[in-house]
């Protein structure tokens, strides 16, 4: 199911690309901003905010902060990415503004996501 939700963002024409290159490199790059967005969060932020050096803590954090929302993982680069709607509410800008300093980002409409990781 998740397969198909992240492969609904490309055009059907490259779908079956996007899924070998996902098979074969464990990589797939996605546009952003028709069916979801997407806030990119560094892992050493979570880890802080969590308030707990135990592994596994980051992900029980995030899923209790985003009530369950769909967050992917990249450990390639230590970043997590919180999938929100498309038409991202302001206030999530607000945030990613101030917390830029800290390498919080929020992607959306005419971004291209290189997508490493897993699903939580």
């Amino acid at each position: 199911m998740t397969e198909h939700w992240l492969l609904a963002t490309l055009p059907p024409a490259l779908r079956d690309r996007a899924r070998w290159e996902w098979q074969q490199h464990r990589v797939a790059m996605l546009p952003l901003g028709g069916l979801f967005s997407a806030v990119r969060i560094p892992e050493c932020l979570l880890t802080a905010l969590s308030t707990s050096t135990v592994a596994g803590c980051v992900d029980e954090f995030l899923a209790e902060a985003l009530g369950g929302g769909p967050v992917i993982c990249d450990p390639r680069f230590s970043r997590y990415y919180a999938l929100v709607p498309a038409g991202m509410p302001a206030t999530l800008h607000q945030m990613a503004e101030a917390w830029r300093a800290l390498h919080v980002g929020c992607l959306g409409e005419a971004a291209i996501w290189e997508c490493h990781g897993w699903m939580l």
